[in-house]
């Protein structure tokens, strides 16, 4: 697997051996980040469920700002420190290592800020997905006029939305689907919309 677009294009990453993170297929990150384009430079990036890191580090190649990983799977994460390292982005990037539902009610406080860009891939058994919308919402992880993408199983039809966060669209790959949420002004403060 390789950065597809950037500044760091083209590099290899190493992904974790024994099948059990489902890294995401180069045809869907492309598509995703063409998508992602107005929102990306400068940006503050969150990538739950990040197994090697790959979402996230594509996010830092086309511009965004930061990126913080969390992830729980060891070998996953073993994988995800290599490929900072090997492309030297340990100074704009942080790891959280644990349970994604557990660590999001702290991400919002340990970041000072609510996040331009969460991007999620999480198991697509267990309700997951689902759940990772609810608490993003409940949370507010992602500023007014940011982006939560959660990639899911076609057949797992999620919420319209969740508290500031409104569905803007959904586009189906086959095997894989992705949600995108736009999050709304609040009543904590308002933000321009990034995304056309």
């Amino acid at each position: 697997m390789r950065v597809i677009a950037g500044e760091l294009g083209g590099r290899e990453l190493v992904t974790s051996a024994g099948g059990r993170t489902r890294p995401t297929t180069a045809r869907v990150r492309r598509s995703l980040f063409d998508m992602l384009t107005p929102v990306l430079p400068g940006a503050s990036c969150l990538d739950l469920f990040a197994g090697s890191g790959a979402l996230g580090i594509e996010a830092i190649s086309r511009g965004a700002e930061h990126c913080w990983f969390v992830e729980a799977d060891r070998a996953a994460l073993r994988a995800l420190r290599t490929n900072l390292n090997n492309l030297g982005l340990r100074e704009r990037s942080r790891v959280i290592p644990g349970d994604v539902l557990r660590i999001i009610s702290r991400l919002r406080e340990q970041h000072g800020a609510p996040f331009d860009l969460v991007l999620a891939d999480p198991p697509y058994e267990r309700g997951l997905a689902r759940q990772t919308l609810e608490l993003a919402g409940e949370q507010r992880l992602v500023r007014p006029g940011g982006l939560l993408v959660i990639q899911h199983a076609p057949q797992e039809e999620l919420l319209p939305g969740a508290a500031n966060l409104v569905l803007s669209r959904r586009v189906d790959f086959g095997e894989t689907c992705l949600s995108l949420y736009r999050a709304e002004a609040g009543p904590e403060r308002g933000g321009e919309d990034r995304l056309g």
